[in-house]
């Protein structure tokens, strides 16, 4: 099972790379730069798309040796969704989990009906998967991925981060003194 993730380097990517690795997929992730490519590779991808670099279809159907990919967790949206149709091989799944790059897409449909794609989405898991994910985290299994804490006051600062694409994981807000 190959799935290929849009955010690699986003808090739901990096837990991704780990989950899908605990189920033994062969995990795909996008990346901006080098340097958040290691990141990602440490803790294991098996293969980087460099999406400012690469084709992203092309590199990930190269990937797959011509055959696309069983899933892709897209968080992205827009224009992304229709690529996502594009990489997935016949009877795939994508699953739409975000829309950080706008909610309105222009997708050919007939596309996904030939191939017998999959189309669902989530906005969450229910508390039993939120339970089950905090076992993972305490058995050591996954490792939630922190690139910084902030206090409530450095809001501004951590929008800024995100917003210049330095963020790898989630950033923690502690809404009260520590």
């Amino acid at each position: 099972m190959t799935i290929n993730n849009h955010r690699g380097t986003s808090g739901v990517g990096t837990y991704a790379i780990q989950i899908s690795k605990l189920f033994g997929a062969e995990a795909i992730a996008a990346v901006g730069t080098p340097e958040k490519g290691k990141r990602l590779l440490s803790i294991g991808a098996d293969h980087l798309v460099y999406y400012r670099e690469e084709d992203v279809i092309s590199r990930v159907v190269e990937i797959t040796g011509g055959e696309g990919v069983d899933i892709v967790l897209n968080s992205v949206g827009g224009d992304t969704v229709q690529k996502s149709i594009d990489m997935l091989r016949p009877g795939g799944t994508l699953v739409i989990i975000g829309v950080v790059a706008g909610s309105e897409a222009r997708v050919m449909p007939r596309r996904a009906y030939i191939k017998g794609i999959v189309i669902t989405g989530t906005a969450g898991g229910n508390r039993w998967e939120l339970a089950e994910a905090l076992e993972m985290v305490r058995r050591g299994r996954i490792e939630p991925i922190i690139y910084r804490e902030y206090g409530f006051e450095e809001i501004p600062e951590a929008h800024r981060e995100l917003e210049e694409g330095r963020v790898i994981g989630k950033l923690l807000i502690h809404v009260s003194k520590r």
